[in-house]
């Protein structure tokens, strides 16, 4: 059996959560969101430069690994490719860099030879990212204090090998989308939400961790929707429970569910409720649970009880959720 992450593991802490969410309301989310996340610099990726004495690996001699972040150049602190851009034009060919990268948790000195390739720009031979995109699902804004989660799992998985560490305290925002597709789920390839991310500002990211995405929510409707109480884990029960999230037309809507199993977690995790989709609209529409769904809340008995996290990818039509305590105790 594979388990996806619907978007891009597991924080082990010990909690004690029941006196926090006995009496909480929240606001369900279910609205499909784009986020736009400053990530720092990442290095993603190596490529020769064409020179006029031939093809250069700038990088050959340096401890530079694809993933790691750029912190500073010649003690130049660097967050934004603007940032590279700026200290390189001041410098010359062939000259020696000198760089501090972030890995694994551990800061990694190191030097590299900058190179002036055949169309008069400096390069140092390497694929950098300042930003990710991605689309997921709101899970609840908290009218008490305007915060918000999403996702029900963190930005990136232990297995794609980036430092998610450098991740905790990021920055970024959650804007308004537009479903414009779906790539339907079939038995071992995930389905997915396409959609067209707007400029309308939804929230402000403060914070990215293993139970998901997390911020301040600045939109001022928030007053208008009506909250509903907070799930413990003792309220669930195995049974029909309902999803919300958004396929066609960006309309909220309810699908049923059926929950199969609840695993008994005092240290927290991802993959807390283990459940089947029994809605046969989102079943032709989608073949199940597809990427874009992750943060889609669970509903059970007029509760919010959780949030979609996983797809098992042999078997669309199943599905994992984090409990919302978990979101809750770590926002």
């Amino acid at each position: 059996m594979f388990v996806y992450l619907l978007i891009i593991s597991v924080l082990l802490i010990n909690v004690n959560v029941s006196a926090k969410t006995s009496k909480r309301y929240v606001i369900p989310g279910g609205d499909s969101i784009g986020l736009q996340i400053n990530t720092g610099v990442i290095i993603s990726g190596k490529f020769e430069v064409k020179t006029n004495d031939g093809k250069k690996q700038p990088w050959e001699n340096s401890d530079i690994q694809v993933n790691d972040t750029i912190i500073s150049i010649n003690g130049n602190l660097v967050n934004t490719i603007t940032d590279i851009q700026k200290i390189i034009s001041k410098m010359k060919n062939n000259e020696i860099v000198e760089m501090v990268l972030l890995r694994n948790g551990k800061n990694i000195k190191t030097s590299i030879t900058l190179v002036e390739s055949l169309d008069g720009k400096l390069s140092f031979g390497l694929y950098v990212k300042d930003k990710i995109l991605g689309v997921g699902t709101l899970t609840y804004i908290d009218p008490t204090d305007n915060t918000f989660a999403s996702l029900g799992h963190s930005v990136y998985s232990k297995s794609s090998g980036l430092d998610n560490s450098s991740l905790r305290n990021i920055s970024g925002e959650i804007v308004s989308t537009r479903i414009s597709g779906i790539r339907k789920a079939v038995p071992g390839i995930p389905g997915e939400k396409r959609a067209i991310l707007d400029d309308d500002i939804k929230g402000i990211i403060t914070n990215n961790n293993d139970y998901g995405v997390f911020g301040i929510y600045t939109d001022p409707e928030i007053k208008n929707h009506k909250t509903v109480p907070v799930g413990q884990i003792s309220d669930i029960k195995i049974g029909k429970a309902t999803i919300i999230t958004v396929i066609g037309e960006n309309v909220k809507e309810n699908y049923d569910i059926e929950i199969i199993e609840l695993k008994n977690q005092v240290i927290p995790d991802v993959k807390g409720i283990k459940f089947k989709v029994t809605d046969e609209r989102l079943i032709n529409e989608t073949g199940g649970i597809i990427q874009g769904m992750s943060g889609s809340p669970i509903m059970q008995n007029g509760k919010i009880i959780g949030a979609v996290s996983h797809v098992v990818v042999d078997t669309p039509e199943y599905g994992y959720g984090v409990y919302l305590e978990w979101m809750l105790k770590n926002n």
